[in-house]
């Protein structure tokens, strides 16, 4: 040894002593152990030269670690430490002879520090296995002097009492059955779930059929009376090896328990009757990670193969017995824990994401595999990272599929768009709707790392690009935009805000297609407006000739109608009016039926007009329910026309009244000509001077309690016109108008907004649609027409009072009863019935008025005060 070498050893004897001792030994024991060292090192310099200083400090880890790992650590852990200055390594790395020499004394001192501990050791001498003759477990006789032990000595003694821990432990290992060499041989072997003469995998026994339990639909249900029982298979270890041993193994054995039982669970998996698309991707991407991982078997392999060979090298330097042990090489049980450990955990993880998928489909595994990519071992988020690409090919065809043709391509029921017909929970669609009534969106199967905004989007894109293709006849538009466009495999492993930004350019694009479609092409617009002007009565010139000109007709009873007669009355009225001016599709839309008929039945009852929206508009504004909504307040609408049309019939006739009676006081007084052109200016003429009531007061004032009943109702029904008209259908068309000229609209907002317009128009227009409302509303319109046919009957009778008091008159009675006398009975009875609806219509207006100031909605009070303005009803 150089005088540098000598110079530094003491030093680092010292450090060497307080690092793996630290406070345990006194300073005399401390400076025994550094001069005995000190000795040692002087007169055992080897004389073999070795080249490798890693070679020797691995030979020396390999050694301890089958005598005891936990010194084999502390050794590796104090040549680490020992050497991480880069002088000392240099230095010992240019005389390697010395930095054997140092680290056999630190072999060495492993040993020598639990000598103290050796006179405990008996009381656990009836715990060691059969390594020792029965004769060695009496009583201890003096102790003696140990040899020095090392794997290769020759000296051998039979007495634990005399033996070193090291060397009692050799004793055991070196009897053990099988070998180290034995176990690392038939350790690939049963790392690929193969049986070998030490490890042997015992397969779950069968069900039992004396166990088996018949349901009630003839299937067989196995129940086992025992929990514990075995359901896969199991790794059997030798039971003669110290627990020790046992434990090691266990460790050693974990992949190849888990690989197996992977493997049976992905035979299990093929066997199903229907496995989603997904659920194989996992499985494949599982079957890769199984193929690394035989990849890697075989590199133990081939290492244990190629220490075979080094081992039965004559000049190899080791031993037979420590060759049979299987030491002096580089693989050994604990590399081989550490060489597995990455494997183990990919395995581990492989097992719980299987257990975990069961019942799983489609978006929930990709939610599953997706979350491990956030976990907080860096591992196992590489691992999954790796795993997702994997499992969402399928997935992702799907959603390509979808986002570029409109076409949902889902055997399995995996993705999160379905079709409505195989919507088992019973979504009710109108299947006759090319909209609504095709898909549907299952949230549950949404992947968590799709929000719940951008798979809503996905879900336009995609039924979008379908109701274009087939509802709107532009499939070559689709076709060229999927030709052109394409969708980067990676945008499910996008953030989220990325992944959002994707789709809205895309969601923006298609969108906008379909808005110059519906717009241009369909002129949905111009059908808007057309519904709104005719269905809602919102085209004055044309509803006032059209209540003209089939009133005549519709006072008839409904069996005397035809269909062509109100055709043809509708065409006059649309060529008399504006309507002849709007668009022609809008025009050929308009059509008149007939409703369902009653008994007794009369033309107003089943008339109304009809309104054919043909695709694609009939899935935007045209479905099932707004038809009846429609159809429901045209029919209103339609009944408060025709209320009013009576009222304009009595007011008229009351007009006609006070001229005639005016010309036909001029013409018997022409003196007093100035004096009536007073009285009509003022519109005070008495009616008993009236031509009706000449000779009889009591109609003249009659006719001015008709006069006073017909200025209410006219009060009332023109208040209802101009609230429905103006603060209903007029405020919700501006409003719709505006959300229509917001930007390009989906379908779903194009149909909302509609449907929006019609709820608020049905909701106020019908006065809530409430039960006491609409019945008071309607008792109103009946009186109002009860009046009409009542005034009608009261015109009649005063002609012929009339015609009867010029008779008399004129002397022209032929004598006998005065047929005046009936004629006047039945004033009286119309008299009192004016009387009883006037009494009526005041009371149900009071009502109505009381209920509608309960009202939460603005416009509906506000109606119920301009009905009570002068609170006459309160």
């Amino acid at each position: 040894m150089d005088s540098h070498g000598s110079s530094r050893v003491p030093q680092l004897l010292e450090k060497l002593v307080d690092h793996v001792l630290g406070d345990v030994l006194s300073f005399d024991e401390k400076s025994f152990l550094l001069n005995k060292a000190s000795r040692h090192l002087e007169g055992n310099t080897p004389t073999t030269d070795y080249s490798n200083f890693y070679t020797v400090r691995d030979a020396i880890y390999t050694e301890l670690q089958h005598e005891n790992p936990e010194t084999a650590v502390s050794f590796l852990n104090a040549t680490a430490r020992l050497f991480e200055d880069l002088e000392t390594r240099a230095a010992y790395l240019r005389h390697p002879g010395e930095a054997l020499a140092l680290l056999q004394l630190i072999k060495s001192s492993q040993s020598e520090t639990r000598q103290r501990a050796d006179h405990h050791r008996s009381r656990y001498l009836h715990n060691l296995p059969d390594a020792f003759p029965d004769s060695s477990r009496r009583g201890s006789p003096t102790i003696h002097e140990r040899p020095q032990y090392t794997p290769n000595s020759t000296t051998e003694t039979t007495d634990p009492e005399r033996m070193s821990a090291r060397e009692i432990l050799w004793n055991i290992h070196k009897n053990q059955t099988p070998s180290n060499r034995q176990i690392l041989r038939e350790l690939p072997y049963t790392l690929q779930g193969i049986s070998s003469s030490t490890f042997t995998w015992v397969e779950p026994l069968p069900p039992d059929p004396m166990r088996a339990q018949k349901t009630s639909d003839g299937d067989m249900d196995i129940e086992y009376e025992d929990d514990d029982e075995q359901t896969t298979t199991v790794l059997a270890l030798p039971t003669h090896l110290p627990w020790q041993k046992i434990g090691q193994l266990s460790r050693l054995m974990e992949p190849a328990v888990l690989y197996r039982n992977i493997k049976e669970e992905l035979h299990r998996r093929e066997k199903a009757p229907k496995t989603g698309l997904v659920l194989q991707a996992l499985d494949s991407a599982i079957e890769n990670e199984l193929r690394s991982y035989l990849a890697f078997v075989g590199v133990v392999e081939t290492e244990v193969r190629r220490q075979e060979m080094t081992l039965q090298a004559p000049d190899a330097g080791v031993s037979k017995e420590a060759r049979e042990y299987g030491i002096g090489g580089r693989m050994t049980l604990t590399r081989s824990i550490v060489l597995l450990q990455e494997a183990t955990l990919g395995l581990r993880l492989v097992r719980m994401i299987l257990e975990e998928t069961q019942g799983l489909v489609g978006g929930q595994i990709l939610s599953l595999v997706h979350a491990y990519t956030y976990h907080g071992d860096e591992f196992v988020a590489k691992f999954a990272q790796r795993l997702v690409p994997q499992v969402a090919r399928s997935f992702f065809d799907m959603l390509s599929q979808w986002m570029l043709s409109g076409q949902l391509v889902d055997p399995h029921e995996e993705f999160f768009i379905r079709r409505t017909n195989n919507n088992a929970g019973g979504n009710s669609a109108d299947d006759s709707n090319p909209w609504d009534g095709t898909f549907y969106l299952a949230e549950a199967y949404i992947p968590d790392y799709i929000s719940r905004e951008v798979a809503e989007q996905i879900f336009q894109i995609g039924k979008t690009l379908h109701f274009i293709a087939g509802a709107c006849d532009d499939r070559e538009w689709v076709d060229e935009r999927r030709a052109l466009a394409r969708l980067d495999p990676g945008v499910l492993q996008l953030p989220d805000s990325q992944l959002r930004e994707e789709v809205s350019e895309t969601y923006e694009r298609v969108v906008s297609h379909l808005n110059d479609l519906l717009r241009n092409k369909f002129h949905l617009d111009a059908h808007l407006r057309g519904l709104k002007d005719y269905l809602l009565l919102g085209k004055g010139d044309f509803v006032q000739l059209l209540v003209e000109s089939v009133a005549p007709v519709l006072e008839r009873p409904a069996l005397q109608l035809f269909r062509h007669h109100l055709t043809a009355t509708l065409e006059t009225a649309v060529r008399g009016s504006n309507a002849r001016h709007d668009h022609p599709d809008v025009l050929r839309a308009l059509d008149a039926r007939m409703l369902e008929l009653g008994h007794g039945d009369i033309g107003w009852d089943v008339f109304t007009l009809d309104y054919r929206v043909e695709e694609p508009l009939n899935a935007v504004i045209w479905d099932h329910k707004s038809m009846k909504e429609y159809l429901r307040v045209f029919n209103f609408l339609w009944r408060i026309k025709r209320v009013s049309f009576t009222l304009n019939t009595t007011w008229r006739q009351l007009t006609l009244m006070d001229r005639a009676a005016t010309r036909a006081r001029y013409l018997r007084h022409p003196s007093e000509t100035n004096i009536a052109n007073r009285m009509v200016s003022s519109n005070t003429i008495p009616y008993k001077s009236s031509v009706y009531g000449l000779y009889h007061p009591l109609v003249g004032g009659l006719w001015q309690g008709v006069r006073d009943m017909c200025c209410e109702m006219v009060h009332f029904v023109s208040e209802l016109e101009y609230y429905i008209n103006y603060e209903v259908v007029e405020m919700a068309w501006g409003e719709l108008t505006r959300r229509l000229d917001t930007g390009d609209l989906s379908v779903d907002e194009i149909a909302a907004a509609h449907r929006e317009y019609l709820r608020t128009i049905t909701h106020k227009g019908l006065l809530g649609g409430g039960d006491f409302l609409m019945g008071e509303l309607h008792s109103l319109l009946k009186i109002v027409l009860a009046f009409g046919v009542t005034c009608e009957g009261l015109h009649d009778m005063s002609e012929r009072l009339h015609a009867q008091s010029l008779a008399q008159r004129d002397g022209q009675n032929n004598g006998g009863v005065d047929p005046g006398n009936s004629i006047l009975k039945r004033i009286k009875k119309i008299d009192a019935t004016l009387t009883d609806l006037r009494s009526q219509f005041q009371a149900s207006l009071r009502r109505l008025v009381q209920a509608l100031g309960k009202q939460e909605d603005s416009e509906m009070r506000f109606l119920g005060v301009r009905l009570n303005f002068n609170g006459f009803y309160s």
